[in-house]
């Protein structure tokens, strides 16, 4: 019989590949892992039925479900699955990507909407 703990974080995970389906795992970044994780807030895919874009290296901000299975052998609790319960803020790549710039090149850099 394995001991499970269940945590939950707020946590920003930065897409690596989207899955449009309710159910399937997305693949994040996140603390420089990568990760696979269920989107389980359901208003949070609404938001793609609307039409809200997502592109690779976008961030989602949100809260991250964490379940732990204790192992005796390292006598530590080892992550098996992850959820995002739910998602506050996208940040665009190009958004993530600008706060990085030093000032001076944010003035000199223009954005390309479709």
């Amino acid at each position: 019989m394995s001991i499970t703990q269940i945590t939950t974080e707020e946590a920003s995970l930065l897409i690596y590949k989207i899955s449009f389906e309710i159910g399937f795992n997305w693949v994040f970044e996140w603390n420089g892992n990568e990760i696979h994780a269920e989107v389980l807030d359901l208003d949070f895919y609404q938001l793609m039925e609307d039409g809200k874009r997502f592109r690779k290296g976008d961030v989602l901000e949100g809260q991250l479900r964490i379940v732990k299975e204790w192992d005796n052998s390292a006598n530590v609790y080892l992550n098996k699955s992850y959820g995002v319960v739910k998602v506050f803020r996208h940040v665009s790549r190009w958004e993530s990507d600008i706060q990085k710039l030093p000032q001076n090149q944010i003035a000199n850099r223009t954005l390309i909407t479709n």
